[in-house]
């Protein structure tokens, strides 16, 4: 009987692998139309070009405060650049470049750090107009602000100098004062008045001594130089560096190729998501790792490739007797050569075939295998047990007038029901017969057993098709008379649920279940195990070994 072997339930490389195979399709399909997509809507948007003109610091006089000390030829910093950037995208700038161009310029003000640039992008779907607007904007920029600098340059100059002209008059100011303050304090006897004549003498006399004079001097005229050099900087232009941008040639936006490769990335990522997550929900088997998986080890007896070329279910195909060198004939073939091995610890002259639910191939497995064993030199028999919805004389182009149901109602000898099926020496077909209104009962009675059970004398095997499980219970009866059951489980067709199911059942009637054959296999499922003479995984065929082995060693220590 079958030895169920534990699960492997870690997922490896193999399996994420597998499902990519298995869904290569979607992947592809949704990636191109993906990328079809987003080139269409690119090719169907309107071109904006980008012109861009640069502004250079050259010196901070045009960002620092008219009467800061920093020097004409110090560096540029970033807190410069930033203040200048602030200054062009302020509203009053805004205002002025609007009056001197009578029309104001669409622009943005972008900045790079560590560079002593302002940028001026214009995007326009001219691209005349967009090189002409970011120039304008750079170049009137430059004019307004030049004059509010000189200007306030020139009123801080005035300032200065009007201070260095007062200089003199403040200090004899002062003077004067001293001397009132000598006379009042020698006037007076009053000590707090003292106290407050001697402290305002105190702070005259520092104002009015020579040296004091001197610098204050010295400081006014070392400001007038410096606004004089920013003013002489300011009026040949050497604060700033334009540099005009050129008519651009090509559109920043849409671009077809980048956003071709964008979506690109992105239609493989949303197609592999798509395919792993339809492939988790799908409860469908669909390569002999699933199968190993959903059914705890339960050894495969066979892959059945899937016959090429058939589409129509519904028509029957006797790929062993109509192309016996074929893949799926060597199949079925490889399926008799598991079953003999088998045969070595326990009798299997009654085969039950059996499937979860219809359509998955079970009636064609009984009867290819049927002819496998036959053209061993076997005498079989198949009996088409499926009473419900019969089809096994569809094979072999004979009537099921007359049958099972006939033989068991005694309108018919046994001898006489079955038929030889045409050129398959050795094999006998034993219709359904006439449908029966109960046919659970009847499978369940006394004379289905005894009628199976003589067949098996007088013949090698009797293959029996038997309706599906899960549908009714006529399957599950039929599996108590067997000497072995072959579950039939089909590739994307089979769902892992219906398999427990199925398993369950045949464990609670103590079915003598063989193994499971995998039927309508595609190279995708068979995950590298190959057709032709090497249909089993290696524990398979190793465990054939090792029964022969063991049978052929009793056989000698017995003799």
């Amino acid at each position: 009987m079958a030895d169920v072997k534990p699960p492997r339930s870690e997922l490896d490389l193999r399996d994420y692998v597998g499902v990519i195979r298995r869904r290569k399709w979607e992947v592809i399909i949704i990636t191109a139309v993906v990328v079809v997509l987003a080139i269409g809507i690119s090719l169907a948007q309107t071109r904006i070009y980008e012109a861009k003109a640069t502004l250079v610091l050259e010196t901070p006089v045009a960002g620092s405060a008219v009467g800061s000390n920093t020097a004409p030829d110090s560096a540029v910093t970033p807190a410069q650049v930033e203040t200048e950037a602030e200054i062009m995208r302020s509203v009053p700038i805004g205002r002025a470049v609007k009056e001197q161009l009578g029309y104001a310029p669409d622009v943005d003000i972008e900045t790079v750090e560590e560079t002593p640039a302002v940028f001026v992008v214009s995007r326009n779907t001219d691209p005349a107009r967009a090189a002409r607007e970011a120039n304008d904007f750079a170049n009137t920029y430059v004019k307004v602000r030049q004059a509010t600098i000189t200007a306030a340059i020139d009123n801080a100059i005035k300032d200065v100098r009007a201070q260095i002209q007062n200089l003199d008059g403040e200090v004899a100011g002062y003077k004067v004062r001293i001397d009132e303050i000598f006379g009042q304090l020698s006037s007076t006897t009053d000590p707090a008045k003292k106290r407050l004549l001697t402290t305002e003498l105190d702070r005259l006399q520092a104002l009015v001594d020579p040296r004091i004079v001197v610098q204050r001097q010295s400081e006014l005229q070392d400001k007038l130089d410096t606004l004089a050099t920013k003013a002489s900087l300011v009026a040949r232009g050497d604060n700033y560096t334009v540099s005009g941008s050129d008519v651009p040639s090509s559109p920043v936006s849409p671009r077809p190729v980048r956003n071709g490769l964008i979506a690109l990335g992105i239609g493989l990522l949303l197609g592999l998501v798509v395919a792993f997550v339809r492939d988790y929900f799908d409860d469908t088997l669909r390569t002999k790792d699933d199968l190993d998986l959903a059914s705890g080890g339960i050894p495969v007896l066979g892959l059945i490739p899937a016959v090429p070329g058939w589409r129509d279910r519904g028509t029957p195909v006797l790929e062993s007797a109509t192309h016996p060198h074929s893949a799926t004939s060597e199949a079925y073939r490889s399926l008799r050569t598991a079953l003999e091995f088998a045969a070595i610890e326990h009798k299997v002259g009654i085969i039950h075939i059996t499937s979860s639910s219809s359509g998955e191939g079970k009636t064609t497995t009984a009867a290819n295998l049927a002819v496998a064993l036959a053209s061993a030199g076997k005498r079989v028999v198949l009996v088409d047990c499926d009473l419900r919805r019969p089809r096994v004389h569809e094979f072999f182009g004979i009537e099921a007038d007359m049958g099972f149901t006939s033989v068991l109602k005694g309108e018919i000898d046994l001898q006489d029901a079955m038929i030889p099926a045409g050129n398959v020496d050795g094999l006998l077909v034993l219709p359904s017969g006439p449908p029966p209104p109960n046919p659970a009962e009847l499978l369940s009675s006394k004379a289905t057993q005894g009628l199976l059970e003589t067949l098996a004398k007088f013949v090698d095997t009797v293959v029996v098709d038997s309706p599906p499980l899960l549908p009714v219970a006529d399957s599950a009866v039929l599996a108590g008379y067997a000497h072995a059951t072959i579950l039939v489980v089909t590739a994307k067709s089979t769902t892992r649920r219906a398999l427990h199911r199925s398993l369950e059942m045949l464990a609670q009637v103590n079915a003598p279940l063989e193994g499971i054959l995998f039927n309508g296999v595609g190279r995708e499922a068979s995950y590298g195990y190959g057709y032709g003479y090497n249909y089993y995984g290696n524990d398979e065929h190793q465990r054939m070994g090792n029964k022969l082995r063991t049978s052929l060693k009793r056989t000698t220590d017995e003799a």
